[in-house]
């Protein structure tokens, strides 16, 4: 295997660690670890709802991205190529990331951080 292969894999499976430890236990509000944004350090509430929204998209993704490298790499043999495309959709999915967790929080929460009511 390369050590380009190896280093994605190693990427993807670290993705994975970092959103199962958000969504598992994210720390305090502005610690060092965790998903942060102006949205999200409003309140106790919003850090603890962003950070298991995107621990658990970033551990979709570390998983979907975990099968993609194993099956475009196995395919194909100019893996340079393949670094490059999967470098491409990481970033993509990291930034997808962002984009629906802070959408997720436009929907459950206010502007000033309480939580909206329950639509049924």
């Amino acid at each position: 295997m390369n050590y380009l292969m190896l280093m994605v894999i190693f990427f993807v499976l670290s993705v994975f660690s970092i959103g199962l430890k958000i969504y598992l236990n994210p720390g305090k509000v502005n610690s060092m670890f965790g998903y942060r944004s102006n949205r999200s350090v409003m309140t106790e509430d919003t850090w603890y709802e962003a950070n298991r929204y995107a621990g658990r998209s970033l551990m979709q993704f570390g998983a979907v991205s975990l099968l993609l490298s194993l099956l475009i790499g196995s395919f194909f043999f100019n893996i340079q190529h393949v670094f490059l495309v999967l470098a491409s959709c990481f970033f993509i999915f990291l930034l997808s990331v962002v984009f629906l967790t802070e959408k997720h929080l436009k929907q459950v929460f206010f502007k000033n951080g309480k939580r909206r009511p329950n639509r049924l």
